[in-house]
């Protein structure tokens, strides 16, 4: 029953008591779902095309940001990007010293506007610098769960 429906009848409404876990405050959204879902499933990362402004935009999404024509048709994006910026993280989201400093960057895709914040690889960090060519490292199918943390990191190419 909608909030817009009525029940004048309270004997037929029902509840169970006890408790329901809650893992989010929000859901992914329709652009953001069809986007897990692909890296989760086929290791692609998915932009909207809008044949309005005929620009392509990342991560998809549902609406243009421009002209604001409802985006259907999905653009499957290069494995490979280029690293648009970086930092060193030293802390992390409570604001607790992290064991050892993460880097962190921007990842453009040759097509499409908007991108990717992501961690990257520290395996050689003096290959890490604006304008470097980056790939995408995914997880295992099986450890794969619908989540930007699908991609386990960019690398430097």
């Amino acid at each position: 029953m909608s909030i817009l429906n009525r029940s004048l009848e309270n004997d037929k409404i029902k509840s169970v008591d006890g408790s329901m876990l809650i893992t989010s405050k929000y859901t992914a959204g329709i652009g953001n779902e069809r986007f897990l879902r692909k890296l989760q499933e086929n290791e692609e990362i998915i932009g909207s095309y809008c044949p309005k402004c005929n620009k392509s935009f990342l991560p998809a999404r549902h609406f243009c940001e421009r002209c604001l024509t409802r985006l259907e048709e999905n653009r499957v994006a290069p494995r490979e990007g280029i690293l648009a910026s970086h930092t060193e993280v030293t802390i992390d989201l409570d604001g607790n010293p992290l064991p050892s400093p993460k880097r962190v960057g921007l990842v453009t895709f040759k097509g499409f506007e908007g991108g990717i914040i992501h961690t990257l690889s520290a395996k050689d960090p003096k290959k890490i610098r604006i304008g470097a060519k980056v790939r995408a490292l995914f997880k295992p199918k099986a450890k794969r769960t619908g989540s930007i943390l699908d991609i386990e990191c960019f690398e430097p190419v």
